[in-house]
């Protein structure tokens, strides 16, 4: 009998450890699927345009060009990958990975990916011009630099 409850315990404690390992595997699997959904090269872009648009003002457009192709090249988008797999893996449950994959798999999701850039492209100049003057009234209503 003592047998039986030792074999049951250490059943007990090790099946949520197989079961937890096999959870990870699948969550890995849905992860490499959403970095081929939502590429983290796309992602790595579109922060490098960004910059370049938000801090690289007194560049000329053939400058930025350079600018990019050369970061584009340096940098390494395969790395970036295999750290936002491992990310979404960690960060999200099984389930939200299903449904994240679920989601951003239908034409629809595609499609409003895509026109990401559009709706930021046309937020950021509101955002900047908030930010300034939010800026200019800190300034001119603090003691604070």
């Amino acid at each position: 009998m003592l047998r039986l409850t030792l074999i049951t315990s250490a059943l007990l404690v090790c099946v949520p450890a197989f079961a937890q390992e096999d959870d990870f595997t699948q969550r890995l699997k849905l992860a490499k699927e959403m970095v081929d959904l939502r590429p983290a090269s796309e992602q790595l872009e579109s922060a490098l345009d960004a910059y370049i648009n938000n801090y690289l003002l007194n560049l000329s457009a053939s400058e930025k060009e350079t600018f990019r192709s050369v970061m584009l090249q340096i940098m390494n988008p395969k790395a970036l990958e295999k750290t936002a797999v491992d990310a979404y893996a960690e960060i999200f449950t099984l389930k939200e990975l299903e449904a994240m994959v679920a989601y951003y798999s239908l034409p629809e999701a595609r499609s409003s990916r895509d026109k990401q850039k559009q709706l930021n492209a046309r937020m950021a100049p509101e955002i900047v011009r908030m930010l300034d003057q939010a800026m200019m009234r800190f300034r001119t209503e603090t003691d604070l630099p």
